[in-house]
C-alpha cells in the first residue's frame, strides 16, 4: 500500500464540532486512512491509500460534507478597496460567535497603539 499525505485549507468551518464531523465522515470513506483537521487553522490533514483515493476525489468527499468546501490559496486573499477605509471579506464564518470574534478582533487591531522603535 503506498500512502500520501494531503493537506487542504476548508472552509465553513466555526467551531470544534465542526471538524469532529468532517474527520468523522472522511474516516469512513474507502481509502482515507487518517484524518485530522482543525477549525482554527481552517487545515485538513488526510493520510490516502494512493491505490484506492486521490487528491481531486478527496476534495469531492470534503465538498460533499454539510457546508464545507475545499478553497484555494487564491480565494483567502484580502482585498483593500483603499487605505483609508480598508474591507474584506471574510470566508467561512456561518454564526453569531464567530461574527463577534471577527469584530472584536479587528476592533483590537484598529486601535491598538503603534510600537515606536
Amino acid at each position: 500500500m503506498k500512502t500520501k499525505i494531503i493537506h487542504l485549507n476548508i472552509n465553513g468551518m466555526t467551531c470544534s464540532g465542526c471538524s469532529s464531523h468532517i474527520e468523522k465522515d472522511m474516516n469512513a470513506k474507502e481509502g482515507v486512512l487518517s484524518s485530522a483537521v482543525n477549525h482554527e487553522t481552517g487545515i485538513g490533514e488526510f493520510i490516502i491509500d494512493t491505490n484506492k483515493m486521490d487528491r481531486e476525489k478527496l476534495i469531492d468527499a470534503v465538498n460533499n460534507i454539510g457546508d464545507y468546501s475545499v478553497i484555494n490559496e487564491a480565494e483567502k486573499k484580502i482585498t483593500v478597496v483603499s487605505n483609508l477605509n480598508p474591507k474584506w471579506q471574510v470566508l467561512g464564518h456561518y454564526c453569531s460567535v464567530s461574527s463577534q470574534h471577527i469584530d472584536r478582533t479587528l476592533t483590537l487591531l484598529r486601535y491598538r497603539p503603534k510600537q515606536v522603535e
